[in-house]
């Protein structure tokens, strides 16, 4: 009986030095692999910090709502959050699902230099038409509730706390449901997470409405006094005859305005005072038989003018000052929910394979068992941060302001499209790019509010950057797979 009990003690032991011999062998190779995917994930941090989170604050900076100084403040804040509250679906999608890893259940090593490759040209597409629409229908909605009305102003205020609720519920719902391991939130039921959210969000609408609402209406209507408002109070107009010596548009001079007293240039403004030619007008065609057959059309097209006139928002419409200063506030809230949501995916893209490195390295077993590590996350979100405040300046001001103009009412529903694209896919546990996501809210809302007022070169340099990103990564990651085996 001891005889056994010796035997089964020593194959025991004799098991576990083996392991840890070979689980030490292995971490002797590897070393220098998980050195470099550190650096790396830092530097890929640091890229997306200078171009994604730039793209996610930029509409705000953009329409003057936040300052340089306010987009890095709050982007680390709810980067952060965003990271630890709801970018560990996203991160284990990355780092276990989309590769088969029992396949490498033999060679560790492969799957290890695999994913180091990865970091080094880590980039993600996806197609932005699904956040452009969602944008597009909720710039739509606030223009038939808000924008369009012959009191734009009340009606904001009134909108004020709906737009609130909105997204804190979602928001909330989205961290609850199905939360995270760490915090505990996994047990929640489905109930529990819509009563909470919903709960939540209403007891923060009703404050808003009886509390926030009045002292905003207040501040902006004394605000909007102490601005001084140009006024006119006389328009220079020369009279001249409707004659055949009258000039052409191309005879009248361009001469800069008088800026001194505010008049405009007297050569500008015409006045017709006299008709003095009359023209006979011949009709072209000698019958009219072919009206019979074109009324029905012109009748048709006219409804669908008609309709789509009504519909899309009015291009050449003012929109007011005073409800622009309204969702000056919503923007500044939906540009928060636009970094949480940043945080929950592209985060966890830039650090989902540094993880995958130390759970390997940790124990040698490629089906990485464990949790993403908070201080993995909160890696990620410094070398985004730090990316941001470098060299993010250029990346607000293209996306803010030169590929499209963007004022409050626009930017809050770029972001807040935006931001429910991102934050659905991170639940769904889908990799996606926030940029392109911006990048396509901002283009749709865009032509439905200007027509024109997108400049199409730079959108189209943009697309050419998406198109180059996938065959060059995938062909980079093989590259640098290749060229890491020979040393492992």
């Amino acid at each position: 009986m001891s005889t056994k009990i010796t035997t089964i003690i020593a194959s025991v032991i004799e098991t576990t030095t083996a392991t840890w011999f070979d689980l030490h062998d292995f971490r002797t190779h590897v070393l220098w692999a998980l050195i470099v995917g550190v650096v790396l994930a830092f530097i890929l941090g640091f890229a997306m910090g200078a171009n994604d989170v730039s793209n996610a604050f930029g509409t705000s900076a953009g329409s003057g709502v936040l300052s340089l100084r306010q987009v890095y403040i709050l982007a680390t804040i709810f980067e952060t959050l965003g990271a630890i509250l709801v970018g560990y679906n996203v991160t284990d999608t990355m780092r276990k699902n989309v590769v088969d890893v029992a396949l490498y259940n033999n060679t560790p090593k492969v799957l290890f230099v695999g994913q180091t490759a990865i970091l080094g040209v880590a980039s993600w597409f996806i197609s932005p038409v699904l956040s452009g629409i969602m944008s597009g229908i909720i710039f739509i909605i606030v223009d038939f509730a808000v924008l369009r009305r012959n009191n734009p102003f009340k009606c904001g205020l009134r909108a004020f706390p709906c737009f609130y609720w909105c997204c804190i519920a979602f928001n909330c719902f989205a961290v609850t449901y199905q939360g995270s391991k760490l915090l505990h939130l996994r047990s929640l039921p489905l109930w529990g997470s819509f009563v909470l959210s919903i709960g939540l969000a209403t007891v923060i609408a009703l404050g808003l409405h009886f509390i926030a609402v009045p002292r905003i209406k207040t501040n902006i209507e004394k605000k909007v006094q102490k601005e001084p408002v140009p006024v006119y109070d006389e328009i220079c107009v020369r009279k001249m005859s409707f004659g055949e010596n009258r000039p052409t548009l191309t005879d009248i001079v361009d001469e800069p305005d008088n800026k001194e007293s505010g008049k405009p240039n007297r050569q500008k403004v015409w006045m017709i005072s006299e008709q003095q030619l009359s023209y006979p007008v011949t009709p072209s065609l000698s019958t009219m038989s072919v009206l019979s057959e074109s009324k029905i059309t012109l009748a048709s097209e006219n409804r669908f003018k008609r309709f789509f006139k009504w519909f899309l928002p009015n291009r050449t419409r003012q929109d007011d000052l005073k409800t622009m200063k309204v969702f000056t506030s919503l923007q500044t809230f939906t540009a928060c929910f636009a970094g949480f949501a940043h945080g929950a995916n592209d985060v966890s893209n830039s650090i989902a394979p540094l993880t995958a490195l130390l759970s390997i390295y940790g124990d040698g077993d490629v089906m990485q068992t464990g949790e993403t590590p908070i201080y993995v996350l909160i890696f990620g979100v410094v070398s985004i941060c730090i990316g941001l405040v470098v060299l993010g300046k250029r990346v607000i001001k293209t996306v803010g302001t030169k590929m499209s103009t963007v004022n409050p009412a626009s930017g809050f529903t770029i972001e807040f499209g935006a931001a429910v694209t991102a934050l659905l896919a991170s639940k769904a546990g889908l990799p996606i790019s926030t940029t392109h996501s911006l990048v396509g809210s901002v283009v749709v809302v865009g032509c439905i509010k200007s027509g024109n007022g997108i400049d199409w070169t730079i959108f189209r340099n943009i697309v050419i950057s998406w198109l180059i990103t996938l065959p060059v990564s995938g062909l980079a990651t093989a590259g640098l797979t290749c060229l890491f085996k020979l040393a492992v």
